[in-house]
């Protein structure tokens, strides 16, 4: 009898072992796939803020050739 339970706990904790193991792995196999995803999406990210930077660059650009327009003609304000 003690040695049924004995073998009951065994094969018992070795059946919790092995169910444990498969659900560790799915749950590894689900992390890396939701990493990957945030690496496609930071670069997404990424190229955007690029792509503003360049837009805002621009912008200083246009606004710095309005006001030296502005120091070389100031009589077309008005």
């Amino acid at each position: 009898m003690i040695a049924g339970l004995i073998t009951g706990l065994i094969l018992g904790g070795a059946l919790a072992w092995f169910f444990m193991n498969l659900r560790m792995k799915a749950f590894a196999r689900e992390c890396n796939e939701r990493m990957e995803g945030l690496k496609v999406s930071a670069g997404k990210a990424s190229a955007a803020a690029s792509g503003f930077r360049y837009e805002v660059e621009k912008l200083r650009k246009h606004q710095q050739e309005g006001q030296d327009l502005i120091l070389l003609f100031p009589d077309l304000i008005n």
